[in-house]
């Protein structure tokens, strides 16, 4: 599994549109897009208030990713 991935089942889990998980996390729809794609690796920062607005800590979702491979 991929971050993207792991996000876009966060999101739908939480029951969140694109746009309301942008809003949330202050980022552009666009950023939400591309990341659940797997199109493109976000910074940290914006990975950190992605993962904060679904209430996770980075480093947790993190590892998600990494035991899920």
């Amino acid at each position: 599994m991929k971050f993207g991935d792991w996000l876009a089942s966060a999101r739908r889990f939480h029951r969140l549109s694109v746009a309301e998980l942008a809003d949330m996390a202050r980022v552009s729809i666009s950023t939400i897009r591309h990341v659940e794609g797997n199109d493109h690796s976000p910074s940290i920062r914006v990975a950190e208030r992605i993962c904060g607005a679904l209430g996770f800590e980075l480093w947790r979702a993190l590892k998600i990713v990494a035991e899920s491979k």
